[in-house]
């Protein structure tokens, strides 16, 4: 739905909405969230000092610990990194343990891209993001003729997870770079 002055309104989220006059498409501008939710961790840090949770402790919720168990001693590239030895059965089962772990196993570059690129060894046409294009692919690969269409993969937004190590790939791919 689009409001006035060039804001579309989509659901919780208002994106100012421009016609590109070159080529006749949309382009949207607008300060990227991340999909999964993910703060950068002066959020977390910035919140500390204010002191801000709904819950009135001083102590600001942190899903992190929690989610990762005996896993949250290491880094976050450290945890990459082992993941990244893992199969596709074994990250997406592993995403379904916690909040924390699911987001974690949507690293795209990390943890897809390389699945991707050895799994299908070229032979792929790249969606939206490299784990979408394993699924499409896989799929398609599939298909027969009383098939149904793919459902979209809509993601799960996990609040109170900060992460530097996730958050900048995500920035890295949706800035814009235009004058």
């Amino acid at each position: 739905k689009v409001l006035e002055n060039g804001v579309e309104e989509n659901g919780h989220t208002q994106k100012r909405v421009k016609y590109s006059s070159s080529d006749s498409t949309l382009l949207l501008e607008e300060k990227s969230n991340h999909p999964y939710g993910v703060q950068p961790w002066g959020n977390f840090f910035s919140k500390s000092i204010d002191g801000e949770n709904l819950s009135g402790s001083t102590e600001v919720a942190n899903c992190r610990p929690g989610g990762l168990g005996s896993f949250q001693v290491f880094e976050d590239e450290s945890l990459l990194y082992l993941l990244s030895f893992l199969s596709i059965k074994e990250l997406l089962t592993i995403s379904s343990v916690s909040k924390a772990f699911y987001v974690f196993c949507q690293e795209d570059e990390a943890l897809w891209k390389p699945i991707v690129l050895s799994t299908l060894q070229g032979s792929f046409k790249y969606h939206l993001t490299w784990q979408d294009t394993l699924r499409t692919t896989l799929y398609e690969s599939n298909l027969n003729s009383k098939s149904k269409p793919l459902p979209e993969r809509k993601p799960i937004r996990v609040h109170n997870f900060y992460s530097d190590t996730l958050l900048q790939p995500f920035y890295a791919t949706h800035s814009d770079l235009t004058p």
